[in-house]
């Protein structure tokens, strides 16, 4: 089958092939394989591909090169193995794929069923390939570790540091919808101008000045950026607030140490940062970690078809271009997401 593939590390014209005989996956027990029509550019992919994260993901089994990336895909049921209940042949679903599992950039994919929801109806392949990998992310980071959702988040100040990413714009999405009055950061006028029509208030340019030092008295904060942006978001967080951050330091400290000394080192890490949050006011600093959650899709598909979710796509690439794909991300200011249109049509096609 056509699929991309990894062949190393590196700059993505050297290590991007794309081939035609790729094995055709079957599924098994619990599992869907699916067409797929779109996926799109995660960051996790890009920075892979330089190495990143080979430590963990290597004692997870997906160490092998060459290996096919990408983390979410949409697409139509092809087949179901023993013991699927939910789906049937023909059904278009979106779902998120394990770093541990092969990726959906290429013509089949398997995916577990428990992983996967059936697509929103209002959206084309191509809008909702950008959806499922960068909201469960938000999806983690604003429900699981900060405490918001539905019922849970009026009234709430939540402010969104690095939002012009695909993680971001969904996440101040997500926060609108649920009543939270959210702030957000971005870098560039045009990611401003595209924040506010999320309906993010403030929102403030990074490069005109350090918006930690302009913003205070959040109940949430949420940190996409990492390092030294996430000792400065502190002082945004009200007493007994939480920040949240998705950026950890266990894949590079691992990778760098080794398995046993980088987790160690990784826990100190931690213990330090919640010493350094509970000494500025009971102030909870906690890292986030996405997993693949079907539930959550459905939620979102629901979310999607109700308006209150809509993708940003920056930019559609053929599988063909995936390498120049990866370029342009990693040439930064991408506003949303990249998309991957894997099989042709995807830009055009509603259920229904």
């Amino acid at each position: 089958m056509l699929a991309a593939e990894i062949t190393g590390c590196g700059d993505p014209a050297r290590t991007i092939r794309i081939v035609e005989d790729a094995p055709m996956p079957r599924p098994r027990v619990g599992e869907l394989l699916v067409r797929v029509e779109a996926s799109s550019v995660n960051p996790l992919d890009c920075r892979r591909r330089r190495g990143y994260g080979r430590t963990v993901l290597g004692v997870m089994g997906a160490g092998r090169i060459p290996y096919i990336p990408g983390r979410d895909c949409v697409g139509v049921v092809e087949a179901i193995g023993p013991a699927v209940r939910r789906f049937r042949p023909g059904d278009r679903v979106w779902a998120a794929q394990s770093p541990a599992r092969p990726g959906t950039q290429a013509a089949y994919v398997v995916v577990p069923a428990t992983d996967a929801a059936p697509a929103p109806t209002s959206l084309s392949a191509i809008e909702a390939a950008a959806v499922p990998y960068a909201a469960l992310s938000a999806w983690s980071a604003l429900v699981g570790r900060g405490g918001l959702g539905p019922g849970r988040s009026a009234g709430k100040r939540v402010a969104i540091l690095g939002a012009a990413g695909g993680i971001g714009t969904i996440a101040i999405q997500l926060a609108v919808a649920w009543g939270a009055k959210v702030a957000a950061t971005c870098r560039g006028a045009g990611a401003v101008a595209a924040l506010q029509a999320l309906g993010a208030d403030p929102v403030l340019d990074s490069g005109q000045g350090d918006p930690c030092l302009r913003l205070a008295g959040y109940d949430v904060v949420l940190d996409t950026i990492g390092g030294e942006t996430t000792t400065r978001a502190l002082r945004m967080v009200r007493p007994g607030g939480r920040l949240v951050t998705l950026i950890t330091p266990v894949l590079p400290l691992t990778d760098r140490l080794g398995l046993p000394a980088g987790l160690a080192a990784s826990a100190a890490c931690g213990l330090a940062d919640r010493v350094r949050a509970g000494i500025t006011g009971g102030r909870r600093l906690v890292w986030a970690f996405v997993r693949p959650d079907g539930r959550v899709l459905g939620t979102l598909a629901e979310m999607a078809d109700r308006g209150e979710l809509r993708p940003l796509v920056a930019e559609i690439y053929p599988l063909a271009r995936l390498a120049e794909a990866h370029a342009r991300w990693e040439a930064g200011g991408v506003i949303g997401k990249i998309v991957i249109e894997v099989s042709p049509g995807g830009r055009a096609t509603r259920p229904g």
